[in-house]
């Protein structure tokens, strides 16, 4: 048994391997989690990352100290660049967590009850996915007091609809299949069938989509942010770092073109791995 499970997993990763793209994924996911996780001792000027300023050093261009310049009070954009890395990870993975179980439940819910249960949580789902996502996050957000916590708030409190639409659809194609039809025979319960049976058979496609929607999360987060209704100054979020730096474009061009880069290479990063992980696990979302 433990040998067919490793020739599995050998021939996921060749089929993963062979998409090049998918790899260069990977290896940015990684380093870029790595930066984010140890950025208090891979950066120059942890200091940095919030209200310390250093006013002899204003708006330097970059250069061997400080490699993508500094801001104008003075701080290290690379150090807030990397700080940056941790705070949209740490937003796409606050609200993945609330909204990934209240859709994957909902989802199973539906698709497995069926009739009315089904017509009402669809019914509402379509509801909430009748607006656009950066629409309901804005009304949210600006309701809330602008800050990190509530921008999780908002966005969490609309990426549950998504995964209720996603988990009901592959229930639906295996509800009626024999083996459920035994299980219920036998007298098992409805939880077990459901979270036992029936679950285990959405966690691949579950698991790209949550690849995927972590590059839209970050860039969500960032316009949020860039409108003023993220996290706020001097938390360094990367959206907020652009907005800070476009008062002073075209000269002082490194404040905004280095954590609009860093938020490119996120959102290359996680779309390339999430297309390996879609091949790889012959997912179709």
């Amino acid at each position: 048994m433990s040998f067919l499970k490793n020739e599995r997993i050998k021939e996921n990763w060749y089929r993963f391997s062979q998409n090049k793209t998918s790899v260069i994924g990977l290896i940015i996911v990684l380093t870029i989690i790595i930066l984010a996780i140890f950025a208090p001792y891979l950066t120059p000027y942890p200091g940095h990352r919030g209200a310390q300023t250093d006013f002899r050093n204003t708006f330097q261009s970059p250069s061997r100290s400080h490699i993508f310049g500094t801001d104008d009070v003075g701080r290290d954009v690379f150090t807030r660049v990397i700080f940056g890395f941790r705070f949209s990870l740490l937003l796409s993975a606050i609200v993945l967590i609330i909204g990934v179980p209240i859709g994957t439940i909902l989802g199973l819910t539906a698709g497995y009850f069926g009739g009315r249960i089904e017509m009402v949580i669809l019914r509402f789902t379509d509801m909430m996915l009748s607006i656009p996502p950066l629409v309901m996050a804005l009304s949210i957000s600006a309701v809330l007091t602008p800050n990190l916590r509530n921008m999780m708030i908002a966005l969490g409190a609309i990426w549950w609809t998504w995964y209720t639409r996603l988990v009901r659809s592959i229930v639906v194609s295996i509800r009626n299949e024999n083996f459920i039809k035994s299980l219920k025979l036998m007298g098992i319960g409805h939880l077990h069938i459901m979270f036992k049976e029936i679950l285990p058979n959405c966690i691949s496609e579950i698991l790209v989509k949550v690849t995927l929607d972590i590059a839209f999360i970050i860039q969500l987060g960032a316009g949020l942010s860039f409108l003023g209704l993220g996290a706020q100054p001097p938390t360094p979020a990367l959206g907020t770092m652009i907005s800070q730096g476009t008062f002073h474009l075209p000269t002082d061009w490194w404040m905004t073109v280095f954590p609009a880069l860093a938020i490119l290479l996120l959102v290359f990063g996680f779309n390339w791995l999430g297309d390996g992980l879609k091949d790889m696990l012959d997912v179709e979302l």
